[in-house]
Formats: C-alpha cells, sequence, structure tokens
C-alpha cells in the first residue's frame, strides 16, 4: 500500500513539474521573469514533497520498513 501511494505522489510531482513549466513558458512572452529563483524554489518544494513522500507513504503506512 505504501509503495502505491508513493508512485501516486511521484505522478503528482510529475505534474506539478510539467504545470510550472507550462506557466514560465506561457508567462515568459510578456513577463521578466527570474527563472533560477522559481526554480530554485520549486525544486525546493519538490525535495520537501518527496521527503515528506517517503516518511509518510514508505515508513507509516504499514510498508516493509515499519
Amino acid at each position: 500500500m505504501g509503495i502505491g501511494l508513493f508512485c501516486v505522489d511521484m505522478t503528482m510531482l510529475i505534474i506539478f513539474y510539467i504545470t510550472i513549466r507550462n506557466i514560465l513558458l506561457y508567462y515568459s512572452k510578456d513577463y521578466q521573469i527570474n527563472y533560477i529563483f522559481v526554480w530554485f524554489c520549486v525544486h525546493l518544494i519538490a525535495l520537501t514533497y518527496i521527503i515528506e513522500a517517503i516518511w509518510s507513504d514508505l515508513f507509516m503506512w504499514g510498508s516493509y520498513f515499519n
């Protein structure tokens, strides 16, 4: 069960990346965007999301490690 939830969470993370990329492509036509800051924030959110998913899905939902 934990591995299935982890796969769902990683799918949501991929959708988040695609959405942010599309938003940046759309708004970069009209506005000056600081890509380094935006992608730093996106990667920081993704890293904390992955750590949280590993902790909650793989260690707390009656998985192999618990």
